[in-house]
């Protein structure tokens, strides 16, 4: 629990979120109002992109459910395959809520339906985020590596160092909490995180399976925003998608506001703008993204809560 001097900074770190995200959109909508003759030439939308894009999206909500499947047997529970699907879907809508509320929602409902606690839930989820971290990191820095050495690109020395920098912060898994090292309310959060870690590590297999869904489940965002940028047609090699791929896990960090809006567009628009693609159109197309994803993922909520058995 936050004490009461930590209120007033929690509060101007909600509204400057607030603040950023509306900024950010109006420069997209300032963009899109000022080219929209531009723009509608630009958008090349066929049947044939929108469904690889739903399939796509459907891959990645069985990936993230295949996560949750295998993840909580950690803790003894055995879900099955729809009902962990269904709570990656709930995840997801969950977090278009400020304060990571997917993540809550999903707690509450294991801690609802089969008593996980949440001392156990939250560590294990926050230590296995900072593993998936450090795979976004392992996959930008292998990306840059190619494009430096097959492609003869410019060394893109802020993606280098912020790609290390997301392996470097796995370091964190392995400190030794020490007391007096760190004021309380970190020692806290480090010691909750390494037993967190402890709990993945005594199950090595589990840790790489979860590990390599997560490097596929990447690979899909990347190819999602490859065909989405065709949509826009713009030329982007696959590669540089999974380089947008990688930085969005970023965008997670940012909780306290809904679905990150925003700050992913902004990740995106960034990394597009240093690899010499126009900032706004890496924004426009996670904005496609980001509807095609919530417009999935409310279809199969409803779908998954209209045709479970009543069990009441």
């Amino acid at each position: 629990m936050s004490s009461k001097a930590d209120q007033p900074f929690s509060k101007i770190r909600k509204y400057l979120s607030y603040i950023i995200s509306i900024l950010v959109i109006c420069l997209i909508g300032l963009y899109v109002y000022n080219n929209a003759e531009k723009l509608n030439h630009l958008f090349n939308l066929s049947i044939h992109i929108l469904f690889l894009l739903i399939f796509f999206i459907l891959l990645n909500f069985l990936l993230r459910g295949l996560t949750n499947f295998y993840l909580y047997r950690l803790f003894s529970i055995n879900l099955l395959l729809p009902e962990s699907v269904a709570l990656a879907v709930l995840n997801i809508i969950g977090n278009q809520l400020p304060l990571a509320g997917g993540m809550v929602a999903k707690g509450v409902y294991l801690k609802h339906k089969y008593q996980l606690s949440f001392s156990y839930y939250l560590p294990v989820t926050a230590a296995l985020y900072v593993c998936f971290i450090g795979v976004s990191g392992l996959i930008g820095l292998t990306t840059l590596f190619y494009l430096y050495i097959a492609s003869n690109t410019p060394f893109y020395w802020p993606l280098w160092v912020g790609f290390s920098g997301f392996i470097g912060g796995m370091a964190c898994l392995w400190l030794p909490i020490k007391s007096g090292i760190f004021p309380d309310r970190f020692r806290n959060r480090l010691s909750e995180l390494n037993s967190g870690w402890r709990a993945l590590g005594r199950n090595p297999t589990l840790l790489l399976r979860l590990c390599f869904f997560q490097i596929l489940i990447l690979t899909v965002i990347g190819t999602r925003y490859f065909h989405e940028f065709q949509i826009v047609s713009q030329d982007v090699a696959f590669s540089h998608c999974l380089l947008f791929s990688a930085s969005t896990i970023l965008s997670r960090l940012l909780s306290f506001a809904p679905g990150a809006i925003g700050f992913r567009e902004g990740i995106v628009g960034l990394v597009s703008e240093m690899l010499g693609f126009d900032f706004a159109l890496g924004a426009i197309v996670v904005i496609i993204d980001r509807l095609l994803t919530i417009i999935a993922a409310g279809f199969l909520s409803l779908l998954y809560f209209n045709l479970m058995p009543d069990k009441r």
